[in-house]
């Protein structure tokens, strides 16, 4: 889901400078990977961003994505796991 309302819906800071910012950058990440005509996405991305100095535990994480929700939290789960070595592909056992 590709478009400026599917961005809008996700987290955003409050400040409509920053909101706006975020929005622009989605805008271009998604012409970048999937070209000038969204509809049919190939590339999914989300982008977090968070205040450096507090850390992300110490403010609100924002994202901005071309995703639905459930597909980034899928996504970063995946990640994770990945990071962390719980990661198993498909058909592959663990040893």
């Amino acid at each position: 889901m590709s478009n400026t309302k599917d961005r809008e819906s996700m987290t955003m800071p409050k400040d409509g400078a920053a909101k706006a910012l975020l929005q622009q950058v989605a805008a271009a990440l998604d012409d970048a990977f999937n070209g000038r005509n969204p509809d049919d996405p190939a590339v999914g991305f989300v982008l977090l961003t968070f205040d450096m100095k507090k850390g992300p535990s110490g403010g609100m994480v924002n994202y901005v994505s071309n995703c639905q929700r459930a597909s980034v939290v899928a996504a970063l789960k995946e990640l994770l796991a990945r990071w962390e070595g719980r990661f198993v592909e498909a058909g592959q056992a663990r040893q």
